[in-house]
């Protein structure tokens, strides 16, 4: 399925123009923004996933990427997929308890896209993800946000729901990259399910921010080809909860909290990393071709991990 946006506490800054206006417009190819509440003399680095795309960051939070184009990135091209699988079911193969389902509709039914996170490093030290939200987010409606590529203009309209969430889409979104945004998720008191709504709207005042005082585990993932369902762990950071019960690079992430990772996208795989320091999630994984679940309990801590 395709990455869905992923709501997270930590938050980071655009810049060139002071505000964001409603309504959704291409980015430049040459991307300059500054992340709102970057410590002041220290220096660093931004990626964004998926991509080639990274750039220096300066002491006052400065930083430019240049966003890769579709007809010259091997690499881009391999990170999208057609939009319209969005709104259909997983594989039969993922266990029903486990499936998502989708019911929209995507326009054309030939486009292709993604969503990608924009990942900060201070001076060397822990990846911190970045997000979108207005100064008055912090405690009314937080709106976050990250970026997007189509290889066309497209409309969404629909639903994917899963056992434990539910993902609303609406808008349009113009060919090339450009942002997206969606308010704080609502969570059923009654069934517990959290609903997140994305559209092509982003607030005025919106800006990066950047909180490395969040929670995790110290891992990165990676997408496996679906031959070899599951997410590849690519990155364990040393002293971090994940290296402390063994997890190591190249490990296949298989399931969190006994939810299969078949299916998913990696950064709904990761939304419960992002819980409070002190939560215990239980990962389960393989190694090398092994069919053999390791299950261990892992309690997030907060970054930068000691």
């Amino acid at each position: 399925m395709n990455t869905q946006l992923r709501w997270t506490l930590l938050a980071v800054a655009l810049s060139g123009s002071s505000a964001l206006s409603a309504g959704l417009q291409a980015l430049p190819t040459t991307y300059r923004a500054v992340i709102a509440d970057w410590p002041r003399g220290k220096t660093g680095t931004v990626q964004l996933e998926g991509t080639p795309a990274s750039g220096a960051v300066d002491a006052q939070g400065r930083f430019t990427l240049l966003l890769p184009a579709l007809a010259t990135s091997d690499r881009l091209r391999h990170e999208l997929a057609p939009v319209a699988l969005l709104f259909t079911d997983d594989d039969p193969g993922v266990p029903e308890a486990q499936r998502c389902t989708g019911q929209g509709t995507a326009t054309p039914e030939t486009a292709i896209g993604n969503e990608f996170e924009l990942i900060a490093w201070v001076e060397g030290g822990a990846p911190i993800p970045l997000s979108l939200y207005t100064e008055a987010g912090r405690t009314t409606g937080l709106t976050s946000g990250r970026l997007l590529f189509y290889d066309t203009a497209t409309t969404l309209d629909g639903v994917v729901t899963c056992p434990d969430s539910a993902v609303r889409y609406r808008g349009t979104f113009p060919a090339g990259w450009s942002l997206a945004a969606h308010p704080r998720p609502t969570i059923d008191p009654q069934t517990g399910v959290e609903t997140e709504e994305i559209t092509d709207a982003v607030h005025e005042g919106a800006a990066w921010h950047l909180a490395p005082a969040g929670a995790g585990i110290g891992v990165e993932l990676a997408p496996l080809p679906t031959e070899r369902a599951g997410q590849w762990i690519i990155d364990v950071t040393p002293g971090a909860p994940a290296a402390h019960v063994g997890v190591q690079v190249d490990d296949v992430l298989v399931e969190v909290n006994g939810q299969s990772t078949v299916g998913r996208s990696v950064n709904r795989v990761r939304a419960p990393f992002q819980a409070r320091p002190g939560t215990v999630v239980t990962l389960g994984y393989r190694r090398g071709s092994r069919a053999t679940i390791h299950r261990v309990p892992v309690t997030l801590a907060r970054r930068p991990y000691r």
